[in-house]
């Protein structure tokens, strides 16, 4: 198995988002420090979007009680 990060990101966590417009990317930097960077190509950013939107509607259909 590889190996991966793992990171776990509560609302307590510190965020800051900048833009990067030379390189055509973003940047999101989590904790306190701003210890962890997530580079973001301008191209990826809708697909991120995208995947993050598909993950809380999984979340949200996965809730006890919820009809299916």
């Amino acid at each position: 198995m590889r190996d991966v990060v793992t990171v776990n990101i509560t609302t307590e966590v510190p965020t800051q988002v900048t833009a990067v417009p030379g390189a055509n990317r973003g940047e999101i930097r989590f904790g306190d420090g701003y210890r962890l960077a997530l580079l973001i190509d301008e191209a990826a950013l809708l697909v991120l979007a995208e995947q993050v939107n598909y993950l809380r509607v999984q979340l949200a259909a996965a809730k006890p009680g919820r009809k299916r």
